[in-house]
This record gives C-alpha cells, structure tokens and sequence, in this order.
C-alpha cells in the first residue's frame, strides 16, 4: 500500500489544514462477496444462443455482469454512513474493467482462478482446495481538501501480458492537480539549501 500527500501550501485552492490531497493505492485486498461459482458464471462469456435470447449484445451482457460483481464488492456497495471515517474521505473513480484478481499469470491474465491448492502438505494428499472469487483487490483512491485541487483523469486495468508477474493485473489512475508553482520553487529552493 501507497499514500501519498500533497501539502497544503503546494496547492492552489487546498483549504486549511495540513494536506491539500492524499492518494491511497495497492492491494487494500477488498473480495467480492459472490460465492465462486456465481462469479464464473457471470465472467463466462455468453453463448450465441444466450445473447439472441436475451436480446442484449455481448457488450451490454459485460456491462450486466459487471454491474452484479461491483454490487457485492464491500468498497462500492457499503453505504457511506457504515464506512469507516477514514474510508469516508476517499473516492473512487468508477470501476469499468473486469475483476483483477485472482488471474492466472501463467496464462497472461487469460483466464481467473478459481481455486487455490491449500499450502499445507496434508492438503495436497486429499486434493483440497480454497476457493477464489475475482475480485478488485487491487485499487488507487484519493481525496481533497477543496474542490479542483484533484481531477481524475483515467482509471484503468493494465493489459498488456509484459506485466503478467503477478496473480493481480495492475491498475493505474492518472490525476491533474492543481498546484502552485512558485510555491513549490520555492520550497524546493529552501530544502536545497
């Protein structure tokens, strides 16, 4: 996990107190609640046959399906007023990628897992498994002090199989921020010296 903060005499318009925003990101390990096999069946790509009786494309089926894995995810779908109030000052762009963990590397994120083998020597006699619900573990937050201090610009999944090291895909957000630069020349110029 990532935090970062921007002092508040850095920003233009940061309000009083000490920081004028603060990122927060990395593995802050949130788990969808679905029950495993109700997220394979809505990642499963649908049949042809499935889509004509829907009357929905494959696009709109995705949307659908994400749409159900993002309501059972604890950071999306828990009212503000139960959330921690450290957790009541991050925000979140809105999630539009597909579940980014637990992904098989081997496969360069072409499929999820679904099971794990227990690490236990026991375990791997009887073949018993844990069971793995993707999920967005994986997630990058911010919060400001004032408004047009911090601008999301991008929140996306990573796909490209060169930074398949991992049983996560990566994420990554791009913000602008507004800040003074003189202010910060200035700063700069004294921590120099």
């Amino acid at each position: 996990i990532f935090f970062a903060r921007l002092p508040a005499a850095l920003s233009r318009g940061g309000g009083g107190g000490s920081e004028a925003a603060a990122f927060l990101l990395g593995d802050l390990n949130y788990r969808v609640t679905l029950p495993p096999q109700q997220a394979r069946d809505l990642l499963a790509p649908p049949s042809a046959a499935a889509l004509a009786s829907s009357g929905r494309s494959a696009a709109e089926h995705h949307a659908a399906a994400l749409t159900r894995l993002l309501a059972a995810d604890p950071l999306v779908a828990r009212p503000a007023a139960q959330r921690a109030p450290e957790e009541l000052r991050f925000v979140e762009a809105s999630i539009t990628f597909p579940p980014t963990y637990k992904l098989d590397k081997r496969a360069r994120y072409a499929r999820y897992v679904f099971e794990k083998r227990r690490k236990s020597p026991a375990a791997w006699v009887f073949g018993q498994t844990k069971p793995r619900t993707p999920s967005w573990t994986d997630r990058v937050l911010h919060r400001a002090a004032a408004d047009g201090v911090v601008a999301q610009q991008s929140y996306e999944a990573i796909d490209d199989p060169a930074f398949a090291i991992s049983d996560h895909r990566p994420v990554a957000a791009t913000f602008t921020v507004a800040v003074d630069l003189d202010t910060a020349a200035a700063a700069e110029a004294a921590r120099q010296q």
